[in-house]
């Protein structure tokens, strides 16, 4: 039943697109959430050895039950500890611990344990992401570094496996998605575009829980990959915009009757190119179940990623595109392309 982005995807609606640069975020808005789910601020983290993240759920009686700690949740300190990222999902009980055994470091010349506490919710770089579902059953703390290495000479930096390499570079480039995307009123997550391609779609299950991911999203998740495609590609009118007509343009009202004309276009295209991929089939792996709440890995050849139900109801998902997918550029071409008609 639930084995396409369509059906994982049921109850939510479109938002108005908001377009800066190369990246346009697409809000997912939604009447149907789950309150009783605690944002992952509740989770205090610690890393016993390297390798493996233990997650406590404090939350206090005021506060939600149980939560979930997201795909591609960076423990970040910066003390002298060997940094960790959780490569998939987990659910966390009230006032329970979960020992997240999969976890990979993301300094490969660090040492030392990070400190039980809270932390600041970051995200995997995008182009890291498929990398960390790839791995989620391999027990291996330095099984990520090799992909770090490469997502850092992408970017000019040095290519050892220190995510913070990129982090502290990139920190004002980063900040400035943050003041240009704006949430908007019952949002509970996200389509996002690159250079007029879906690269991600997410969904968190209540609008306290999306607030508190929105930053790591736009920032470190997909805000890194705007950034990677940008030098990759240059200067240059991004795929997916609609240049404004400018032929008989001579007053306010013919430019704003020309930016409305290529809004609408964008829109179409957008949706064209949404509407061409929710119905593919993925391949559906259970991962965990733990009162009535169901963690599953979704795959096909164009996006993999997780997705958390509790009984039929889907309350959080995140897919991104795969690497195959987007180094082909006829899968682009064929995205953006109009259905045959005679």
């Amino acid at each position: 039943m639930f084995n396409t982005i369509q059906a994982v995807m049921r109850g939510l609606r479109p938002g108005q697109a908001q377009t800066v640069g190369n990246m346009t975020v697409i809000p997912l808005l939604s009447d149907i959430t789950d309150d009783t789910i605690a944002s992952p601020e509740v989770l205090e983290l610690e890393t016993r050895d390297y390798g493996t993240i233990v997650a406590f759920n404090t939350g206090t009686d005021s506060e939600s039950g149980l939560t979930f700690s997201p795909l591609g949740n960076v423990v970040l300190t910066s003390r002298a500890a060997q940094n960790h990222v959780a490569p998939s999902i987990r659910i966390v009980k009230k006032g329970k611990k979960t020992v997240i055994k999969n976890a990979a470091c993301v300094q490969e010349t660090q040492g030392g344990l990070v400190q039980k506490g809270r932390y600041r919710i970051m995200l995997l770089p995008l182009a890291l992401r498929e990398d960390a579902i790839n791995t989620r059953k391999v027990r291996s703390y330095d099984k990520l570094w090799d992909a770090i290495r490469v997502f850092n000479k992408s970017l000019g930096l040095n290519s050892i496996g220190h995510l913070e390499y990129f982090l502290t570079r990139f920190q004002k480039e980063m900040d400035e998605f943050i003041a240009q995307f704006e949430i908007v009123p019952q949002q509970v997550g996200a389509i996002i575009l690159i250079d007029g391609a879906v690269v991600g779609i997410e969904r968190f299950p209540n609008y306290h829980f999306f607030k508190k991911m929105w930053e790591p999203l736009i920032r470190e998740c997909y805000g890194s990959e705007s950034i990677r495609v940008a030098r990759e590609k240059g200067l240059r009118i991004p795929a997916g915009r609609i240049p404004l007509e400018t032929r008989g343009v001579k007053s306010l009202p013919d430019i704003r009757a020309s930016l409305l004309k290529a809004k609408v276009a964008e829109e179409k295209k957008i949706k064209r190119i949404v509407n061409g991929f929710i119905k593919a089939k993925f391949d559906v792996e259970v991962e965990e179940k733990t009162g009535g709440f169901t963690v599953e890995t979704l795959s096909n050849p164009e996006f993999k990623g997780q997705s958390v139900r509790k009984k039929e109801i889907p309350l959080m998902f995140s897919f991104v595109k795969t690497g195959d997918w987007m180094a082909d550029p006829n899968h682009a071409r064929f995205a953006a392309s109009d259905e045959f008609r005679m």
